[in-house]
Formats: structure tokens, C-alpha cells, sequence
């Protein structure tokens, strides 16, 4: 089931704000960009859950930021709070402890040198982002990420040529750059699964194929037809609105 509505989901703060689409894709990549380079420092990549909680608090960024308009909030500061608002929920790490370590790495991204009176400040902004965040999204954190759909597509997906795992990694990132988009709100977690392994396989050349009961790859999670056709039909129109969003960015 969809979270919003087409025209719901078109129909943002930041659109009624006046932040016309292309505009908001490029914040939206700004933001992205920074919770990538943020990760580096924090070197949570390693942890086996990464991909669930990297992909939860980009879809509570995005869930806040569709009622908040993007002028009226630090971008940084709220993305940073809804990371540290996944990682606490993810069960990544003791919350007293780790808040420390999250300013400290926005601190050295920043490349600031006021050091512990800043760190104190910064902890208070991000209590306070973070209050707000659930205040705005009805304090729902059920949110279910397209990677658990993911899991179930790897142990399904066989490739004409090629390496499987290869396919694989190239597909995780895509669906991971998938949220520089705000795609989330609007597609079911599965048709970015099957978007990222539709470009992945675009890009690596490989061709995917068929399951064993003769039905395209793209019917890896419904066997109903009609369900099937709907399923194709969403890939191909979040594959043609995520290439509208990299022309934005001349990309």
C-alpha cells in the first residue's frame, strides 16, 4: 500500500513553499551526500543491519520533510538526528553513549574547532530535531524498508551471464541512492527493489532471467497477474521519475 497519494505526494510543504520540484531533488542529493560522508566517519557500514537503518532514517527524513518545509528546518541537523533516531531504534547501540559519537563526526565534518561548546549545543539541537521528527510523523517508526524485500530478491534473482554477486553490490547502491529521491513515499518498498535491480542490471549488462516457472524476474513477489502487471508498470514509472531527477542534477 502507498503512504500517500499521487497528488499527496506531489503536493509537498516545500511545493506549496514554492520549492519547485527540481529544486527539492537537489536539496534532497544534498542532503543524501551528507549522510554518506557522515557514515564514513561514523563507520557504521560494517554493521550487519546498515542497510535497514541507513534506509530508515532516510525514510524518516523524508516522511518529516514532506510536512516540514525544506526552508523552514536545518537539513543537516534533522538528517542527523533522523540517523541517530534509526540507529536507536535499529538496536545499533547504547543511545546514552552514541549520541557523543554522532555530533562528534558532524562536528569533524564540518571542520570545526569549537570543539566541546559546541558538541553541547549541537546534542541539545539534536534531542530537540529529533522530538520534532516524531511529532510530524505521528511517532511511527513501523516503517518497512525496501531491503527486506531485497534479502527475499537476492535468493531469487539468477543472471543469464555474469557474476551473480557483482549484480548483486551494484544493485544495493542502487537502491540505496534511490533515497536521494523522496521515490519512498510514494512507491512500495518492492518497486525500488525492483527498480535498483532493473539499473543495476542496465549497467552491468547482464541480463536477468526468468524464474523457473517461465514469469518474468519482475514477478519475484506476487504471483497474482494483475498484481504482476501493476508491479511492472510502478518499476517503469519510478525508473522513468528517477531519470527525470538525474537530468535535474545533470547527472
Amino acid at each position: 500500500m502507498k503512504l500517500f497519494s499521487y497528488n499527496s505526494w506531489l503536493q509537498s510543504q516545500s511545493q506549496k513553499d514554492g520549492i519547485q520540484l527540481e529544486n527539492q531533488v537537489k536539496l534532497y542529493k544534498e542532503v543524501y551526500d551528507f549522510s554518506q560522508k557522515l557514515e564514513t566517519l561514523l563507520q557504521n557500514g560494517n554493521h550487519p543491519t546498515f542497510n535497514y537503518y541507513f534506509q530508515k532514517a532516510l525514510s524518516i527524513f523524508h516522511r518529516f520533510a514532506h510536512s516540514v518545509s525544506l526552508k523552514k528546518f536545518n537539513r543537516h541537523i534533522y538528517m542527523l538526528a533522523s540517523l541517530y533516531l534509526s540507529a536507536k531504534d535499529n538496536d545499533m547501540f547504547d543511545h546514552t553513549i552514541e549520541i557523543d559519537r554522532y555530533v562528534k563526526c558532524f562536528i569533524v565534518h564540518c571542520k570545526s574547532k569549537e570543539g566541546d561548546d559546541l558538541q553541547s549545543v549541537l546534542i541539545e539541537k539534536i534531542v530537540d530535531a529529533e522530538s520534532h521528527i516524531l511529532q510530524m510523523i505521528g511517532y511511527d517508526l513501523n516503517i518497512i524498508v525496501p531491503q527486506v524485500y531485497f534479502v527475499e530478491a537476492k535468493l531469487k534473482i539468477t543472471v543469464q551471464h555474469g557474476e551473480l554477486s557483482k549484480l548483486h553490490e551494484a544493485a544495493q547502491n542502487c537502491l540505496n541512492d534511490l533515497f536521494f529521491t523522496n521515490a519512498c513515499l510514494y512507491y512500495e518498498p518492492k518497486i525500488l527493489v525492483l527498480c535498483s535491480l532493473q539499473l543495476a542490471s542496465d549497467d552491468l549488462k547482464m541480463t536477468i532471467s526468468d524464474l523457473d516457472s517461465g514469469d518474468p524476474w519482475y514477478t519475484i513477489f506476487s504471483s497474482n497477474p494483475d498484481k504482476q502487471q501493476q508491479d511492472y508498470e510502478d518499476m517503469q514509472e519510478l525508473l522513468k521519475y528517477y531519470e527525470k531527477c538525474l537530468q535535474f542534477l545533470q547527472i
